[in-house]
């Protein structure tokens, strides 16, 4: 779960998309027109931040109180709606480099996998039984 959500962290900081040797980050401001709608994102990486905040403290609780099954299950919960989230970014990306004839930065593709990792953290936690001495 942890290492899900350092993974999301930096991928926030690298490039979501490039164009013409300039690229932007999951802080910037991505706008864009598609045929007569105007799309524009401010900060798409915040809401990865807050999900990864989040995920990095259950899994910080995780491994300080050991196997705490509710808190493995919000965990299992959290990586899925991070799953759906990235993919969501990943959309909304993809159709501005589409628009702006950019490409797509490794930032933005990490922020479906890191999620992945999360739930498997999580999944593994669930099913891990504590031993007691």
């Amino acid at each position: 779960m942890i290492a899900g959500a350092a993974i999301a962290l930096v991928g926030v900081f690298l490039p979501w998309a490039t164009r013409s040797g300039r690229s932007r980050n999951g802080l910037d401001r991505f706008s864009w027109l598609d045929g007569f709608t105007f799309y524009s994102i401010d900060s798409p990486g915040t809401f990865v931040i807050i999900g990864a905040v989040i995920m990095l403290g259950l899994g910080i609780a995780i491994v300080a109180a050991g196997r705490v099954l509710a808190v493995a299950i919000i965990g299992i919960v959290s990586g899925a709606l991070g799953i759906v989230g990235g993919l969501i970014e990943v959309g909304l990306i993809a159709s501005f480099a589409d628009s702006e004839n950019a490409s797509l930065g490794v930032g933005v593709i990490l922020q479906p996998i890191a999620p992945i990792i999360s739930l498997i953290g999580a999944i593994i936690a669930t099913a891990t039984r504590r031993t007691s001495t």
